[in-house]
Order: structure tokens, then sequence, then C-alpha cells
């Protein structure tokens, strides 16, 4: 997610414009990253709905772990041998699971990073792209949300009832 560079959200039709060229390489070449953006975006929006009151709504990053996810990509050898372990990685999960957060919270390295969610700017917290703490990237996360519903609202309208309608 923080390596990314989402450039697609500046166009006015932020989803139509990532359908239109697939996109190739390791990492801004990759669809991947832009996922686990949206991961953050769709978390912190269904946290606020009001059918969520009550329930704890958390995005957990495992970390970069060695899997087979990027085996047929062509990654530099480095990158090869820093990830730690899939069990490491879901300990992440576990500690969301088991611990109080806060609605929307993003887990990562077992700890609630706060910076993310609320824009915190201490020096030592750990940040996301700047894009997602500013007044601006809180935007881009609104218009990201309602470009996803009206999605889904036209795949199946029912959608329309639990995450409202424009």
């Amino acid at each position: 997610m923080f390596l990314t560079s989402f450039p697609e959200r500046s166009s006015p039709h932020i989803l139509e414009e990532l359908n239109k060229q697939p996109k190739t390489g390791v990492i801004d070449g990759m669809y991947y990253p832009t996922t686990k953006l949206f991961s953050l975006y769709t978390a912190r929006e269904i946290s606020k709905l009001p059918l969520a009151k009550g329930i704890v709504v958390n995005i957990v990053d495992p970390g970069f772990c060695s899997s087979d996810l990027l085996r047929e990509v062509d990654i530099p050898a480095i990158f090869r041998r820093i990830p730690w372990s899939c069990a490491k990685g879901s300990l992440n999960l576990v500690y969301a699971a088991l611990n109080p957060t806060p609605p929307g919270a993003f887990v990562m390295a077992a700890q609630v990073r706060p910076s993310i969610l609320y824009g915190n700017h201490d020096a030592d917290a750990f940040r996301g792209p700047y894009f997602t703490l500013d007044k601006a990237g809180i935007e881009v996360q609104k218009r990201v949300w309602e470009e996803m519903k009206e999605v889904w609202c036209r795949v199946a309208s029912q959608v329309a009832g639990v995450v409202g309608s424009r």
C-alpha cells in the first residue's frame, strides 16, 4: 500500500482510469499496492457507516512475507531475502482479532498505527502515502468510496441499503 504512487487519484473517474490500461512492473506497475490502498479506504469508510456502529472494522497488513504471491514476478533478489515468514505475518491478524482497536484501525507489526487513520503527523509515527493523510487525500478516499458504491449498487441493488447511496 505504501509503495503505490497512485497517479490515477487526479482523474475525474478514478476506477475508469484504473481500468484503461493493464499495468506491468514490480511496484508502480502493479495493481497490488493500489488494491491495498483501497482496502484502507474501504475500512475507513465502512467503519463510519451507521450499520457498523459497535463493530470493529480494521485493515491488517501482514507485512512483506515470503510466499508464492509474487512467484511469477521478476523482482530483485534482495526483495526475496528480506521478507519475514507467513507465520510471522499472520501474527498481525491474531493481534487485530484479539486486541482492542479503534474503528477503522490499521494494524501493522502487531501495533495499531493511528497516524494512518487520523492523520497524526508525529515524527515517530509510521505514515502511509502522504495523499492519505491530508485534506486532498481524504477527498480522494471519499471519491473512491462513492465510485465503488456506484459499481456495487449496479451489480446488487441491495448494497445501497447497507452502504447508503448517493
